[in-house]
């Protein structure tokens, strides 16, 4: 139950379409963008490949999560709060 509540604990607020996060990606932008944390992952050391190799594995790792979370006791209200985290759609 902790890794779902810590797995909410960057998810911000809209701003408009904008998933606007709480701990920035870069050291300006604020959106909570796939775009944004792909265009910063080698200043992580992350070469483009391997990002997108990341974002592919842990897709499919959080795909059921809302499954755990109601099997581990999470309410409604809890599962509702940490869904923009979990479900994802890049803008278009």
């Amino acid at each position: 139950m902790r890794a779902f509540r810590a797995a909410s604990a960057n998810v911000g607020r809209r701003v408009g379409q904008a998933r606007m996060l709480t701990t920035a990606i870069d050291e300006v932008d604020g959106t909570g963008s796939l775009e944004l944390a792909f265009g910063v992952a080698e200043h992580f050391g992350i070469k483009p490949d391997a990002a997108r190799n990341i974002v592919t594995e842990v897709s499919a790792a959080v795909a059921s999560w809302n499954t755990a979370a109601k099997a581990v006791g999470l309410s409604r209200d809890e599962i509702d709060r940490m869904a923009s985290a979990f479900e994802y759609e890049e803008p278009k």
